[in-house]
């Protein structure tokens, strides 16, 4: 999508990573640079809406700039709360008006303390660009909750916030996505071997029909250690397995990133 753009983005994108490389992962950020807003809705029956997203605090040489990012940020995250709000705070609301005329069909623990909760894994936040993953999580009745991921990866180019692709960040004359899909693959197997008897793993290795596109709509944000995806329950395999988080260091991508994202000046050494 950004393709005609390329030589322009890429001139932020290393003022991206080289703040990167200077802030650290979100664990060094619980104060400074970044701070976090507490958005917060109650309705009916104990159910919520809630939104946790990160804003620059510091003064930027551009301020407007600042300003823009933040706003983008905050209209991302209450727009997804804003798309929860009929099942939760009106189904809620809804579930107690049926209580007082059909108690017995609106019975049990299904039908409280309905919510849907947003916070997020960030891979970067400068006042000039934003990457990072907005995590959903919600329950609306049944045995358990779910939860899923969103990416939000936006970088200044000519005067505006752009969103900015996967392939943007890989030479489209290479088979960045076959490799990209291996690599991916890998990982998964590793964390699963965490996780499940060698017998179920053995399963799973000889299903090639995960392996291929797997990339494909995989939520995820980019930080100096590499590229990390998301993968909701169910995505890759049962919820009772959990999500599956992958990191993918700039080093392992070497041959396939774009000349203009080689991995050797933002790579952990």
């Amino acid at each position: 999508m950004l393709r005609q753009l390329r030589s322009l983005l890429f001139v932020s994108l290393l003022s991206f990573f080289a703040g990167c490389l200077e802030t650290g992962p979100i664990a060094e950020f619980s104060s400074g640079p970044i701070s976090d807003v507490n958005y917060r809705e109650d309705g009916e029956l104990g159910s919520f809406l809630s939104a946790t997203y990160p804003q620059v605090s510091l003064n930027a040489d551009d301020e407007l700039r600042r300003e823009a990012l933040n706003a983008l940020i905050q209209h991302k995250f209450l727009a997804r709360l804003s798309t929860w709000r009929d099942w939760v705070i009106v189904g809620s609301r809804e579930s107690k008006e049926g209580m007082e005329v059909d108690p017995d069909s609106y019975s049990g623990a299904s039908f409280q303390n309905w919510k849907c909760e947003i916070t997020y894994e960030l891979g970067c936040l400068r006042e000039d660009c934003v990457s990072l993953v907005m995590m959903e999580y919600w329950y609306t009745g049944g045995a358990h909750g779910n939860w899923s991921f969103r990416p939000l990866n936006y970088w200044w180019v000519e005067d505006e916030f752009r969103e900015v692709s996967l392939a943007d960040l890989f030479n489209d004359t290479e088979h960045w996505d076959e490799e990209l899909d291996l690599l991916i693959w890998e990982g998964y197997l590793g964390l699963l071997a965490e996780r499940v008897e060698a017998q179920y793993l053995d399963a799973v290795e000889r299903e090639e029909e995960y392996l291929e596109g797997i990339h494909r709509d995989a939520p995820f944000h980019i930080s100096k250690e590499g590229i990390q995806f998301y993968y909701a329950p169910y995505a890759l395999n049962s919820f009772a397995v959990g999500d599956f988080r992958i990191l993918i260091p700039w080093n392992r991508m070497e041959g396939i990133l774009a000349p203009e994202v080689s991995s050797e000046a933002w790579a952990p050494k």
